[in-house]
């Protein structure tokens, strides 16, 4: 929200939030292929909202007013600043220094900063709930990583996207965290533009195609041992191994419909992995007898995948790591 509109959104109950949330449940169920009857049989989309098997007409209405309010809520926010002078430098502010003030140039400006916005906000959210549950279960690869912050920074600053030529094991780690549970296991649906030929089956042109990016993201032949949460599979001779399949290339989409921010979606990832594992330790909760609690690694349904819910305890490393959090926070 900040990247979009200027805003610094608040730590906890933000309305921002809770209309990005309510937003974004419309789209996250309409993705999923063949929910509607009208997938299957598109001239239900000229009936009636009252016609039986028109249900999906009542719920889209519904996810329109969520989205409008996306648009139109944070954007009257940053107008509002913006006359006042105090709209800091983001994207809407670059949008408008660009396209100008004009009627026609107003939709875009809408629009843009909020697919930013709303695009990331889950997505991001799920991938950064995985490498938490990931950590609880893998303390080694923890520490590994914690050992690599704390020779490259040496203990007296946050990290920076400029250290991660410096720290290929937290790239890792992020590699490993989009491959492990992707986030979206069926991408969003590809329309083909000609006819084509896969393992003997023709396809005819306008199908409808959505790939199993789990299954690519697990195959044994790209991947051996699947299952396991191995950062170090990116890996050779102490450096990336640029020959193994990038997950980011499969996790955050491809061909026409690949992800317009994955670039920044990485970095954003990269930074929230560093900087939680320069200043915390993730372990198991411990419950009321002692005994530690084992987290579930099942995942919700939806397009957008996200862990089943987990407890777990986030400490920080030391008084030294709290005072630097305390500086970042101001």
């Amino acid at each position: 929200m900040k990247i979009a509109y200027g805003i610094n959104v608040q730590a906890r109950n933000d309305p921002y939030v809770r209309i990005a949330e309510e937003a974004m449940r419309g789209p996250s169920k309409a993705a999923s292929p063949g929910l509607y009857l009208v997938d299957t049989c598109p001239v239900l989309k000229y009936i009636t909202s009252w016609f039986p098997g028109a249900g999906f007409k009542k719920e889209t209405a519904e996810f329109r007013k969520s989205l409008d309010a996306l648009l139109r809520t944070p954007y009257e926010d940053f107008r509002g600043r913006l006359l006042e002078g105090k709209a800091p430098k983001c994207a809407a502010t670059s949008l408008l220094q660009t396209f100008g003030n004009s009627s026609e140039a107003e939709s875009d400006i809408k629009i843009t900063p909020a697919t930013m916005y709303i695009g990331m906000l889950r997505p991001t959210v799920s991938t950064l709930s995985i490498f938490f549950l990931a950590m609880i279960f893998h303390p080694d690869v923890q520490a590994k990583a914690q050992d690599e912050l704390d020779t490259v920074l040496g203990g007296g600053r946050l990290p920076e996207l400029s250290d991660q030529a410096s720290m290929p094991d937290i790239t890792c780690v992020m590699k490993e965290s989009l491959r492990w549970k992707p986030v979206a296991s069926i991408n969003l649906p590809h329309r083909l533009t000609q006819d084509d030929v896969y393992r003997g089956y023709q396809i005819p042109r306008v199908s409808i195609v959505c790939s199993n990016n789990r299954a690519i993201l697990h195959d044994e032949d790209v991947y051996p041992n699947s299952p396991a949460f191995d950062p170090d599979r990116f890996m050779r001779d102490g450096a990336l191994n640029t020959e193994l399949q990038d997950p980011a290339t499969v996790a955050l989409g491809f061909g026409r419909r690949i992800c317009p921010g994955r670039y920044m979606a990485q970095d954003m990832h990269w930074i929230a992995i560093a900087s939680v594992l320069t200043t915390f330790n993730i372990i198991k909760e411990v419950n009321e007898g002692g005994e530690e609690v084992m987290p579930e690694t099942r995942s919700l349904p939806g397009f957008v995948s996200h862990p089943m819910p987990f407890k777990c305890t986030i400490r920080p490393r030391s008084d030294r790591h709290i005072r630097l959090i305390e500086a970042a926070l101001g």
